[in-house]
């Protein structure tokens, strides 16, 4: 069984192979933190009022990614951060990728998809 990579580690193989030549790191940390964003307002809005304002007072204290997701473990199971966080992040990456597959050249296009087929 092979161990999964990790996040930044997808995008940055995924940069290379699109041939971004711009701040890789910046631009994984800013998506990822996009990503996170939008996380966060997807699970608040599930949550009554009452609790979305105990959400939010938790979540100004928060510095660090771990704090975020300890905030979020006591007031969500685990299984649906999990799956928000799933379809949130693919929602976004689809959006970039689509905005991206029309510049590419074929060779590009194809080295995407060999990566993709190989993460599978």
């Amino acid at each position: 069984m092979t161990t999964p990579l990790h996040p930044r580690k997808i995008l940055f193989d995924i940069l290379v192979i699109t041939g971004y030549d711009g701040d890789k790191e910046l631009y994984i940390t800013q998506f990822l933190n996009l990503c996170q964003i939008d996380i966060v307002n997807e699970l608040f809005e599930r949550i009554p009022p009452q609790k979305q304002e105990m959400l939010a007072n938790d979540l100004k204290a928060i510095t660090v990614y771990e704090d975020l997701q300890d905030a979020l473990k006591k007031h969500f199971a685990a299984e649906e951060i999990s799956i928000i966080s799933s379809n949130v992040t693919q929602k976004l990456f689809g959006e970039v990728l689509q905005k991206v597959l029309p510049t590419l050249t074929n060779e590009k296009k194809e080295k995407l998809k060999e990566y993709f087929k190989n993460l599978v």
